[in-house]
């Protein structure tokens, strides 16, 4: 057992076609299945999943298939075990991602939530000098099952329960928990004697600015750098991005369009040459470096610690960094809610809701009058005259069944789940900090989130009315 980022090195290291991992990710039981990636190292992307679905469907009766027992396989030298080289190479690789040589002093909790990282993330943080971890023994056995938790997902707060209260007795000082495939990390922190949960989008700001803001101290922060978020992922990564004179460039939901884009510019595809640093998505997914081309839990693991180490050496918690962040850049506050829509009448429902907002797409959020509308299926972005929306100018993104609308200080974005019977929206606002005082923030942050909150309730109820 290996986690999926490996077998994305795997891939690239030993120079394959194509990889396939049976994997439980980070969905309920029943949505256990597999993953495959390309040659790139990257998970498929159009047209080869469509070819491959086009050959699946073409068969009729399994009992057709032809195969070779696994033992016959290796006597005629048709598959070759992978054994510790593989290892070795991943971890040489994560090794140079280091970027603090200070003191390694801190208590560390691991759950791996039933998955493969009990594998990988503590032989990681043991090599980056992290050698106080404590696993959650009742999680440290991969089950499919998930026997603990509802869902073993790190993005849900209830899933860390257990790695808490041990975190809590032996006054830890961070928290780690990896999905079961390992490439979504969370990360709780111990701040003044209380847990600090960031979330996703939080996450992927403070590993953007610690990563470039260290490049930058080594002289290493080259200047055709470049980083990468998705359409749904906080515009605080972007700016933390460009304050560094580095553009931040965006791709459709999932990291396989954020690493296609990455092999894209890699391979030569794309002119002119850029060097990627690092890309994040609001669902917990970060990396860094170019050896692995999915989101990486083991490499997030590794790199989030030694932040947090970096920090403390200066004194200084990650809520005071993000809070600096807001101050320089305005308070970013996101919002996601999911609509569960099982069976045949759920996605009946789901296409009817997407169909509806396409042909009558809301002039305004609450009280913010929307100013573009972006329809990621269409490939067209379209302004607000009225209440009419007129053709503004084309998406140069791949088809996907997505909606965007833009305000001033306010994103809103709707898409169905591509792995499961939901709908998502995504909100995100963002209010200016320039003449703020310092002291003011925390009441600033309040007030900013109870109308983002607004916000969301205005847009659900909206929904529901159709």
């Amino acid at each position: 057992m290996r986690p999926v980022p490996m077998l994305s090195f795997m891939v690239r290291h030993y120079k394959c076609q194509a990889g396939i991992c049976i994997t439980a990710s980070h969905n309920p039981a029943p949505y256990n299945g597999y993953k495959v990636y390309w040659n790139g190292g990257g998970q498929l992307i159009p047209p080869h999943d469509k070819h491959i679905w086009d050959f699946y469907k073409e068969i009729s009766d399994y009992s057709k298939i032809p195969f070779l027992a696994f033992a016959q396989a290796c006597q005629r030298g048709l598959v070759s075990e992978i054994g510790d080289e593989l290892d070795q190479s991943y971890f040489a690789k994560l090794k140079l991602l280091s970027l603090f040589e200070g003191n390694r002093d801190l208590k560390i909790v691991y759950s791996p939530l039933h998955g493969t990282g009990i594998f990988a993330v503590p032989k990681g943080l043991e090599q980056f000098g992290f050698h106080d971890v404590s696993i959650v023994q009742e999680q440290s056995q991969p089950d499919g099952n998930f026997p603990t938790v509802a869902s073993p997902n790190p993005e849900e707060y209830s899933s860390l329960a257990m790695a808490l209260e041990l975190g809590s007795s032996i006054k830890a000082d961070i928290i780690l928990a990896t999905d079961p495939d390992s490439d979504r990390l969370a990360v709780v922190i111990r701040e003044n004697a209380v847990w600090q949960n960031f979330s996703g989008n939080q996450m992927g700001a403070l590993l953007f600015e610690y990563l470039l803001s260290r490049l930058k101290a080594k002289n290493k922060l080259p200047a055709d750098g470049f980083t990468i978020k998705t359409i749904v992922t906080s515009e605080l990564l972007r700016d933390i991005s460009n304050s560094y004179g580095l553009p931040c460039e965006e791709t459709l939901t999932g990291f396989k369009w954020i690493c296609d884009l990455v092999e894209r510019y890699e391979s030569g595809q794309l002119s002119p040459a850029k060097k990627f640093l690092c890309g994040a998505e609001e669902s917990y997914g970060f990396l860094a470096g170019t050896f692995v081309r999915d989101k990486d839990a083991i490499l997030s693991s590794v790199i989030a610690t030694e932040m947090v180490a970096y920090y403390r050496s200066l004194n200084r918690t990650l809520s005071e960094v993000l809070d600096e962040l807001f101050m320089r850049h305005g308070f970013y506050y996101e919002l996601l809610e999911t609509i569960t829509l099982p069976g045949k009448d759920g996605d009946e429902r789901i296409q009817f809701l997407m169909k509806s907002l396409r042909q009558s797409p809301p002039i305004q959020i609450g009280v913010h009058p929307v100013e573009f509308a972006k329809d990621y299926l269409e490939l067209q972005m379209t302004k607000r005259v009225g209440s009419q929306f007129v053709r503004h100018a084309a998406i140069d993104l791949p088809k996907s069944d997505v909606l965007q609308y833009l305000c001033h200080g306010v994103h809103l974005t709707i898409r169905p789940s591509g792995t499961e019977p939901k709908i998502k929206v995504y909100l995100s606002t963002v209010a200016s900090t320039k003449s703020l005082a310092k002291n003011d923030l925390p009441r600033f942050k309040q007030v900013a989130a109870e109308q983002a909150k607004a916000l969301m309730k205005n847009f659900l109820s909206l929904l529901a009315a159709f």
